[in-house]
Formats: structure tokens, C-alpha cells, sequence
């Protein structure tokens, strides 16, 4: 590519060919018409030397008393050496002593010169013919002016002197002064405006030329709007739009650093991960306009309540990364914790809506459970994610222990959707008993994992991870159908039994869970009366049209509902009046403490309430005879319990209710 300086170069090579071709071509013309007025002077002088000659001497004495005359001639012209009058080859007279003979190079003053340049450098005298009368006698002798050639030269040595300076020196100092000028004002102003464009923060001084100065203020503002929209960029890379904190990529860079300042100090800090409870409620009851308030309300508390050493990230909707360093211990971090969550919890958000916000954080630390963002955030996802199942609006460490419980629900997670496809589930049978006559009035169907080496996956170990999966929903549709058709084979034979089934909250609130029920109970004509569905108290929680017409629907099909596990959870007897259930059943853990002054006053009431109301009362996990007694003289008439049998297979379940004197069985 062309350089200034080259196509500078070019240029004046171009227009110094042409014009010193030109001035040479001047210069010789000229030197030329110089040399033809000097020399049609001499011959001028020659002429009129010649003339005045021939008019004054009659004889060879009158030529040599011209010889005042014949210095004057010489003595004015420069170019003139030598004045000589010959007589052939015989001298008259000369002006000068040293010219005594015929000059060899002699050319006539009426012969045509056609390079009067060279002629003047090369030829030694101009003749001419001198014509006088001695007496009668015409003479002819020779006049010859004889050239200075010293002096001819030095003449055009000078005028070829000034023709260097004039033409060739000044032209090429001020072609030397314009590449100075143009290196100066031009080339460097340009070569900084080139680094410029590299080297944002190299900004070239104000420069003299008017349009390189443009030049220079247009590309600073193009840089400075650049820089202020890249900066913008980096920080809308690495802002979050909704509460102005980190994003996930300045996470991971912080994070990145930090590591590196870590492994050099050998220190550690904590990672926590936060995430707010129930926030989807938020956004479902009160509008996404107002979740988005409340995660900028609480994004500003929590930046209020973290040190300046820290750090904050929202990584997701309502999740948040926080990093903790310099904390002396753990009890003072776990103050640190508690602390942020009180500020988020006692804080009045979205203005008059007055919402508090609970929070679980799961904490992790480096390097102790991971050494990068992945396995950072990985663990103490883990941990959080236990906090909430420990019941929320708390914080968890991470340990091993929680990891290989995760990795087991993991497994289970897929194991269990494998499971359905390989049939490996089975319901199980547990009888109810009236206590006052030992009679099996019904059983409760319980599902069984057995997987195909015979090993028995625990209900306790998967049911709470399919509630939490939303695989319950599948699982529950085959224990419902596979408990309808049981039921359909006994109903014929024990018009009376009544087969309790769980129905999970998930469930029962599934937009066709009543359609599917009603298809079921047509295809198997099983009689409502024998059918019992167990729920769980979360139904309650909210009491809105869905959940209470979804109840109402069912108790018109004729079936009943049992209020399961109640005690247990979020037990309120306002329920018992708010919702209609047919019976209640207590949970075994207050069985258990039947012996203590609490635990009766609190089955007591409860048997007495249900009396009053006219449910039925069922009491689980009932395995002694001594609280078998004590249920019966308080009243309750229904129990179920290893007491009596624990969970059996089909099989073993009809022989059981056949030795008990009830005729229920499957054909072979």
C-alpha cells in the first residue's frame, strides 16, 4: 500500500522530470540566444572596427597609429583578446603581443553560425576582410578579433551556476522544506491519527491544519461515544436488567478471580445460594409486575445488609449467588447469614402490599466442596434445596452426606419412571379393624417398589421425591386404577368391605383428576360406597372454590374422604367445620404418645370433636394391645396397625381376610 511519502515521492519525481526537462530545454535555448547577442556583438564591433579602419588609414603607418583604437575595442568587450590586421600571413599589428600569427580556427563574419554556443567554445577568432586605398592601389588585409576563451567560459560557468541555484538547489530546498513541513503538519499527525485508531488512549494533540484537526476531533468523539457504548455493553453484559446487580457472567468472572486470590493466600469463603419461598405464589396471586418490585426491593436490601468486599449476583428469577469472605468463624458467618434473611424477612416490600419474603440458602465453600463455579454452584444448590425440605426460611451447609442423598434421589429419580414401564410396582394391603368386634371392615392399598432382585424400595424413600418430582401424578393414576380393579373382583363378595386409596394433593388438583376418576369407576362398576380416598390436609391450605368444589364433586359421586395423617402437618380443627370429611385418622406418632397428659388430652379432643361433628375416627399405627384398650374406652372404634397386620400382598392379604371369616378372593 502507498505511503504519503512515496506518493509525495512519485508525485515529484513525475512533475521534477517534466519541469527540469522543460527548464533544461529553456536553459539551452537560452544559453544559445545568449551565445548568438554575444556573438553578433563581436561581429557588430568587427564591422564597424572594420569600417572606421577603412575610412581613416591610406597606408600601412596609418594602420599602426590605429592601435589606440584597436585596444579601445579590446579593452571594452571581455570576450575580446586580441585585435589583428594581417597581410596574409605577414602580422600588421596586434593588440596584443602574444598574438603574432594567424589564428587556426577562423571563421568569417558572413558566414552563417548555426550553434553560435559551441562556435564561441570551439572557434578562436571571428574575421572579417579590411578594404582601403593606398593611393590608387585597393589593399585587402585581414582583420581578425582573436576570443577569450577563459573569459567566454567563465561567463557561462556563471550563468550555468545560477541556473543550479535558481533551478536545481532552491527547487530542491523548498522540495526538502515541503517534505519537512508536510512530515510535520501531515505525515506525523496522520501516523499519530493511525495509532490512534489502535490506541484509544493515545490522543494525538491538537493539531495546526484545520482538516487534520477534524479529523482528530471527529475520530476522539467516534472513540469516546465507542468506549462509552462498549462500557455500556460490558456492563449490560454483566448487569442484571431487573435489580441492577451481577449477572451470571460477572458471577463467574468474580468467582474466577477469586479463586486465584484464594489459591495464593490459602484462604477460603462461602458460597451461598438463595433462594426466595413460595416467591411463585407471589407472581401467580399478585402479578409478575409485582414480583419484579419485590426481587428490585429486596435486591437493594441485600446489597445494603452485604459488605463492600463481597459480592451479590442474581443468577435467576428469584435466586441469588452471595459471596462471603473474611469471616472469623463459622458461627459468625452463620450470624452473617441469619441476618440477611431477618432483613429480607422483617422488610415491608411492594410498597402498601407490605410482603416478607423467606428465604432458603444453601452455603458452600471453597476449597473444601469445590474449586470452580460449576461444583460451587452445584453444592451449594444441594444444600438450599435441603434447607427447604427441613421446612424453609433457613440456611444449610453442604456435606457429603446431603450429596450422596442427592445423588440417590437422582437416581431414584430416573429408577422410578424406569420402574413403571418394567411393572415393578405392586399394591399392598393393610386391613381396618372395628375394635369392639375384631372384624376387617376394609384395608388401605399401599404401594410397594419391588425392583427385579426382589430388593424393596421404601415408600418413605421415593413417595416424598415423586411428591417433589411431580411423578406422583403418574404414580397415583396406576394406584388408583390398579386398586378400582381389585375392588371390582372383592365388591361382588364382600358388598361391605371399603378399600381406602391415597390420592395425593398433586393429584386430586389435576384438571382432569375427576373425569379420569369417574371414567375408572364406569369401567370397573365399582358401587362409591366401597370406595374410600385418603388425602392429605394440604388440600386445605388453600381454601379457595377449586379445592372445596373438587371435594363437593366427590362426596356427591357417593364416595367417602378421609382426612389422612392429620396432626401432622398443618392441622387445624376449623378445617374439620370448613371441609366436609367422613373420618379422620390420627397419625401414629400421637398414638405413640398416648401414655403422656398431652398426647391423650389431644386424641381425646379430637375423638370428642369428630363425635360431635358425626366423623368417623381411625387411629394408625396401632402395634400394642395396651393402646388398642385405651382407644377404645376413649372412644374411637377403628384402628389399623401391625397390632393387627402389617401391609400385605394380595395374596397374603385374602388369606388373611379368610382366615378372619371374610370371604374375599381373586380367581386363580
Amino acid at each position: 500500500m502507498m505511503t504519503i511519502y512515496r506518493f509525495f515521492g512519485i508525485v515529484s519525481l513525475l512533475v521534477g522530470v517534466v519541469s527540469y526537462g522543460l527548464i533544461i530545454d529553456y536553459f539551452y535555448g537560452q544559453r544559445d540566444q545568449t551565445a548568438q547577442v554575444i556573438l553578433k556583438d563581436l561581429k557588430a564591433d568587427l564591422s564597424e572596427l572594420s569600417y572606421t579602419l577603412s575610412k581613416n588609414i591610406d597606408s600601412d603607418d596609418d594602420i599602426i597609429g590605429s592601435r589606440a583604437q584597436l585596444d579601445w575595442v579590446a579593452a571594452n568587450n571581455d570576450f575580446i583578446k586580441a585585435i589583428s590586421i594581417f597581410d596574409g600571413p605577414r602580422l600588421i599589428i596586434s593588440s596584443d603581443p602574444h598574438h603574432l600569427s594567424v589564428p587556426e580556427k577562423v571563421q568569417s563574419i558572413s558566414e552563417t553560425v548555426v550553434h553560435p554556443y559551441r562556435f564561441l567554445t570551439q572557434k578562436q577568432a571571428l574575421m572579417t576582410n579590411l578594404r582601403f586605398y593606398q593611393g590608387a592601389e585597393l589593399k585587402r588585409y585581414s582583420l581578425y578579433i582573436s576570443l577569450d576563451p577563459t573569459e567566454i567560459e567563465a561567463y557561462f560557468v556563471e550563468g550555468e551556476q545560477k541556473f543550479l541555484i535558481y533551478f536545481v538547489l532552491l527547487p530542491s530546498l523548498l522540495v526538502l522544506l515541503v517534505a519537512m513541513l508536510m512530515h510535520r503538519y501531515l505525515v506525523t499527525p496522520l501516523r499519530r491519527l493511525r495509532q490512534f485508531a489502535y490506541y484509544h488512549d493515545r490522543i494525538p494533540p491538537k493539531q495546526r491544519l484545520r482538516e487534520i484537526e477534524s479529523i482528530r476531533y471527529s475520530m476522539m468523539n467516534t472513540f469516546k461515544r465507542l468506549d462509552n457504548e462498549q462500557r455500556a455493553l460490558y456492563r449490560n453484559a454483566r448487569t442484571d436488567s431487573l435489580s441492577g446487580l451481577s449477572n451470571r457472567q460477572a458471577l463467574q468472572e468474580y468467582l474466577k478471580q477469586t479463586i486465584a486470590d484464594s489459591e495464593k493466600t490459602h484462604s477460603e469463603f462461602a458460597f451461598l445460594f438463595l433462594d426466595f419461598d413460595d416467591f411463585k405464589a407471589v407472581n401467580d396471586s399478585l402479578g409478575h409486575d409485582i414480583g419484579d418490585q419485590v426481587i428490585r426491593e429486596a435486591s437493594n436490601i441485600l446489597v445494603s445488609e452485604v459488605r463492600h468486599h463481597d459480592f451479590i449476583a442474581r443468577v435467576g428469577g428469584d435466586e441469588f449467588v452471595i459471596i462471603l469472605k473474611h469471616y472469623p468463624t463459622i458461627d459468625a458467618l452463620g450470624k452473617e447469614i441469619s441476618d440477611l434473611q431477618m432483613a429480607l424477612k422483617t422488610a415491608d416490600l411492594a410498597g402498601e402490599m407490605n410482603i416478607h419474603i423467606n428465604t432458603s440458602i444453601g452455603v458452600a465453600f471453597y476449597p473444601k466442596d469445590g474449586d470452580d463455579y460449576l461444583s460451587l454452584m452445584q453444592k451449594a444448590d444441594i444444600a438450599m434445596f435441603q434447607a427447604k425440605r427441613e421446612g424453609k426460611s433457613r440456611y444449610h451447609f453442604y456435606s457429603e452426606l446431603l450429596n450422596d442423598r442427592v445423588q440417590r434421589n437422582i437416581y431414584l429419580d430416573k429408577a422410578m419412571r424406569q420402574a413403571m414401564l418394567n411393572d415393578e410396582y405392586r399394591l399392598f394391603y393393610q386391613p381396618k379393624i372395628d375394635l369392639d368386634t375384631h372384624d376387617i371392615v376394609g384395608a388401605e392399598t399401599l404401594i410397594r417398589w419391588i425392583q427385579p432382585d426382589g430388593k424393596i424400595i421404601s415408600p418413605v424413600e421415593f413417595i416424598p421425591l415423586a411428591e417433589e418430582n411431580g411423578f406422583i401424578v403418574e404414580l397415583g393414576h396406576w394406584v388408583l386404577e390398579s386398586a378400582l380393579k381389585q375392588l371390582q373382583i372383592w365388591q361382588s363378595q364382600c358388598p361391605d368391605f371399603v378399600l381406602s386409596i391415597n390420592v395425593a394433593t398433586k393429584q386430586l388438583l389435576e384438571e382432569d383428576f375427576l373425569d379420569r376418576f369417574r371414567e375408572l369407576m364406569a369401567l370397573y362398576e365399582i358401587q362409591p360406597k366401597n370406595v374410600d380416598l385418603e388425602i392429605t390436609e394440604y388440600l386445605f391450605l388453600e381454601q379457595n372454590e377449586r379445592n372445596t368444589g373438587i371435594i363437593d364433586e366427590l362426596r356427591q359421586l357417593g364416595v367417602s374422604i378421609s382426612l389422612d395423617d392429620f396432626g401432622t402437618g398443618f392441622s387445624s380443627l376449623s378445617y374439620l367445620k370448613k371441609f366436609y370429611v367422613d373420618q379422620i385418622k390420627i397419625d401414629k406418632a400421637f398414638i405413640d404418645d398416648y401414655q403422656s397428659e398431652s398426647g391423650a388430652i389431644f386424641i381425646e379432643t379430637i375423638i370428642r370433636m369428630s363425635e360431635s361433628l358425626k366423623k368417623h375416627i381411625i387411629a394408625e399405627g396401632v402395634e400394642t394391645e395396651q393402646q388398642a384398650d385405651y382407644l377404645r374406652q376413649a372412644g374411637c372404634h377403628y384402628a389399623q396397625g401391625f397390632l393387627f397386620s402389617k401391609p400385605l400382598p394380595l395374596a397374603d392379604f385374602e388369606a388373611y381376610c379368610q382366615q378372619k371369616k371374610l370371604l374375599c378372593h381373586s380367581p386363580a
